[in-house]
């Protein structure tokens, strides 16, 4: 006997009849991309159902359009509860993870991984739009404006949803970069907030030792003071051993607040309008 929709949400609310249950084979198309719903389908139930309804009032075995949260079912045979489960719709995103510097050869070089959870990887779960490899590549974003890319450079313009190692070698001495990823086919830009400086020298012991002679960088206890005899720098930025960017606070200006530094190595990239230097100092 096949039960209209509305004695099916009765049922559903005040409670069915409920024999031993199972659960359906679930595939789950999470929001990614240009796709702003999702939807759950549902395969290999329980033989003899002849309804399923959703906590959202959809009837069938294919719930289309479904915001993010848990969206729950039941599966009747003749009034009967064969089958019922929750599940999750979730936001997906590119994630870029891993990102660092280090020197190879007699330069740098930039590289981390890139993925998109559950891409290519799950029978259950996946994203409504799998970006194309072909359409999917990566560049530098140098100084914040400048897009690059370098040679070699590794897994850069084919990029796998289920996950790249990217290497970018050679990396141009003196700037500020970022990864930036193009994802075509789903119509996404990501920039990841990284931030790595390269310095001018790989010998960066150099730039320390001229730091007091001009007495332009002056460390005092807890605090770095960053002057200029012409004027107020442009830019002041800081970066632990590796590259990665740290904030330090500005007490005055100038003079910036280290107290949270661990113990180790650290660059200051200074700019003066297009001049440039990077001061090497240590945290005790």
């Amino acid at each position: 006997m096949k039960h209209p929709t509305i004695l099916l949400l009765i049922l559903l609310m005040v409670g069915a009849p409920i024999r031993s249950r199972s659960q359906c084979l679930s595939f789950t198309g999470h929001p990614f991309g240009t796709c702003t719903l999702g939807d759950i389908a549902l395969s290999s139930c329980p033989p003899g159902l002849d309804s399923v309804v959703w906590s959202n009032g959809y009837v069938g075995m294919w719930a289309q359009g479904l915001p993010l949260g848990a969206h729950s079912y039941m599966a009747y045979d003749d009034g009967v509860v064969v089958a019922a489960d929750t599940l999750q719709v979730q936001q997906l995103a590119w994630s870029i993870t891993g990102v660092g510097m280090e020197p190879m050869g007699f330069g740098y070089a930039i590289s981390g991984w890139v993925e998109v959870p559950w891409c290519n990887t799950s029978g259950s779960n996946t994203p409504c739009c799998i970006p194309d490899p072909a359409n999917t590549y990566l560049r530098l974003v140098q100084d914040g404006t400048t897009e690059i890319t370098t040679s070699p450079c590794v897994n850069c313009d084919m990029v796998y949803c289920s996950g790249t190692t990217f290497m970018f070698q050679n990396v141009p001495p003196g700037h500020t970069y970022q990864v930036r990823l193009y994802d075509l086919t789903c119509g996404l830009v990501i920039t990841d907030t990284t931030t790595m400086y390269v310095p001018l020298e790989t010998a960066i012991g150099m730039d320390g030792a001229t730091a007091a002679a001009d007495g332009a960088f002056i460390l005092n206890g807890s605090t770095v003071t960053v002057r200029s005899s012409a004027s107020a720098f442009t830019e002041v930025l800081f970066f632990d051993r590796l590259g990665r960017h740290v904030e330090l606070p500005e007490q005055a200006p100038g003079t910036y607040d280290m107290a949270q530094l661990a113990p180790g190595i650290y660059l200051a990239h200074v700019r003066l309008n297009e001049a440039r230097r990077t001061y090497r100092f240590i945290r005790h």
